[in-house]
Formats: C-alpha cells, sequence, structure tokens
C-alpha cells in the first residue's frame, strides 16, 4: 500500500504489475526458517549526456533538491551508477551508503515484517540481522558485511556462471573515496543478471520516449 505522503508522485507509466506477498515465506509451505526479503529501488543506473557536465547523475542532483525543498535532512552518499557499475567495491559501497540512508531505496523484511527501511536505525537492523542469521545457523560478527555480498552476488547472478565475488574483501574501497563526481565507468555485467535486465528496460523505456515524442 503507498504511503500517504507518496500519493501525489506523478507516475508516468501506462502498466503496472500486481505481484504476491514476497515478503513472507507463505508461499512456499515447507520453508519453516524465517524468510528474508530485501527491496531496493536501484534507480536510474546510467548517465545521461546532458548532466555529464554537471559531473553529477540524476539521482544525486536530485539529492540536493529535495535537501533544499527540506525533504530530506541530509544528501545521500548512494549513486546508482556505482550499483550498476558491476565492480564489487562501488556495489558494496552503494549498499553501505543504502544502508546509512535508505530514504525510500531499501526495506528490508524478515517473515512478513518490516526490519528496516528509512525510519529505522542502523543498530536495530544488525541485531535483527543476527537474529535472522542466527535461526539459520549461521554465527556472524557483521550482518550488514555478509548480506551486502549476498545482495551483490544475487544481482550480478545468471543461470550460467556464478558471479566470482567471494575472494573479493568488503573493505576495499580505497578506489572509491572521490564522491565529488558521479563514476560512470562500468564493468560488464552478466547477461541475464538481475541489474543488466534492469538497465536494459530503463534504456529502452527512454528509446521509446523519445522516438514516441
Amino acid at each position: 500500500k503507498r504511503k500517504l505522503c507518496r500519493r501525489s508522485k506523478i507516475i508516468n507509466c501506462n502498466f503496472g504489475m500486481l505481484s504476491l506477498d514476497f515478503t513472507s515465506n507463505k508461499l512456499i509451505d515447507w520453508v519453516e526458517k524465517p524468510s528474508l526479503c530485501i527491496e531496493i529501488k536501484g534507480k536510474q543506473g546510467w548517465f545521461p549526456d546532458h548532466l555529464k557536465k554537471y559531473k553529477k547523475c540524476f539521482y544525486c542532483m536530485n539529492q540536493y533538491l529535495k535537501l533544499k525543498k527540506g525533504s530530506i535532512s541530509s544528501v545521500s552518499g548512494y549513486c546508482p551508477l556505482d550499483l550498476f557499475s558491476g565492480e564489487f567495491s562501488r556495489m558494496y559501497l552503494a549498499l553501505s551508503k543504502l544502508f546509512e540512508s535508505p530514504q525510500n531505496n531499501l526495506k528490508i523484511s524478515s517473515s512478513g515484517s518490516k526490519i528496516y527501511d528509512e525510519n529505522g536505525n542502523i543498530s536495530g537492523v544488525c541485531i535483527s540481522l543476527m537474529d535472522y542469521f542466527c535461526h539459520c545457523g549461521i554465527d556472524v560478527n557483521n550482518p550488514v558485511e555478509i548480506l551486502s555480498k549476498v545482495i551483490i552476488k544475487s544481482l550480478l547472478w545468471n543461470k550460467n556462471k556464478d558471479a566470482l565475488i567471494d575472494n573479493q574483501e568488503a573493505a576495499n574501497l580505497e578506489n572509491c573515496t572521490d564522491r565529488s563526481h558521479c563514476d560512470e565507468r562500468s564493468s560488464h555485467l552478466p547477461h541475464g543478471c538481475v541489474l543488466k535486465n534492469i538497465l536494459q528496460i530503463q534504456c529502452h523505456r527512454i528509446n521509446y520516449m523519445l522516438v514516441n515524442q
């Protein structure tokens, strides 16, 4: 159900999709362990040419507009170009920034109950995630790091070849420290992975709109 504060948003779309409730494990009767549902609104994963002179993508520029209007208290360090880059260190950075400032772009539910969103705090979600991993028989010290690795692997996975990120260090962010501009560089996204499909849909929609103007 859409929040009252977001019902004034203009949705420029001619179709929608009605889905089942994937936040709960009731869809699979034989699953006894708690389920974990991650909702990420990655936003625009490519850099429009007309914005490159400003060195900021649409999402990052819009953050300053939201700050000026008072709808947010601080600018998020998240950049969609990092998430869609296909590079582990940048994707991990993007997720860490989403955890720091989820706004309306990150929500986490456990067995149908929301445990983290823009109104939550990082300490609370860490406790909830540790409880979840404990129920699954997994002992972790940094649940956000473990979950971030799982998310990255899921976003890059395709049926032909698994995403090879297991040996990469989550703290290896030395190449991602310059936040003065958005980085349009990207690695090759595996064909058929979630990010690749989303990016193709975004680009297809823009091309469709330009052709039909």
